[in-house]
């Protein structure tokens, strides 16, 4: 994972989530009441979702109620407007991901005077090469100073 941004504080706590888009489709539709299959497995995880908003990709909102014992994963969801059968609904949710711990603080900043006047960030490294070059009159040596 990767980020750009400003340092505002020197702290190792990271909270990363990842978004995540649950989608199912209606099964049977009642003024503004709607069965929903096909977004979750069990009634164990229709439970934990319990009372979340959802939208329809025509941007009805709607809150899921309660499972249903019919069909296994499926539930109950009221919406704000009456809803199609061939509207797809989604449930967007954050998962939280775990980061491995990799702190290195920035200390120079904390440095005495005298110690950041003799502190060296980067230095150039220089390698020197001896080239040959012959040529027709003879041979001619050169040495290259080449930055690395």
């Amino acid at each position: 994972v990767t980020a750009t941004g400003v340092v505002l504080d020197l702290d190792k706590s990271t909270k990363i989530v990842k978004k995540l888009k649950l989608i199912g489709t209606p099964f049977k539709i009642f003024k503004k009441t709607a069965f929903i299959k096909g977004m979750f497995n069990t009634s164990l995880e229709v439970a934990k979702f319990q009372g979340a908003s959802i939208r329809t990709v025509s941007g009805i909102r709607g809150q899921i109620k309660k499972f249903v014992k019919e069909h296994p994963g499926g539930f109950r969801a009221t919406f704000e407007d009456k809803i199609l059968l061939s509207d797809i609904v989604f449930l967007r949710a954050w998962l939280p991901l775990q980061v491995p711990k990799f702190y290195t603080p920035v200390t120079n900043l904390l440095m005495s005077m005298e110690q950041k006047d003799q502190w060296q960030g980067l230095r150039y490294e220089f390698h020197f090469h001896t080239l040959i070059v012959i040529t027709s009159g003879g041979i001619v040596i050169r040495e290259l100073n080449i930055m690395f």
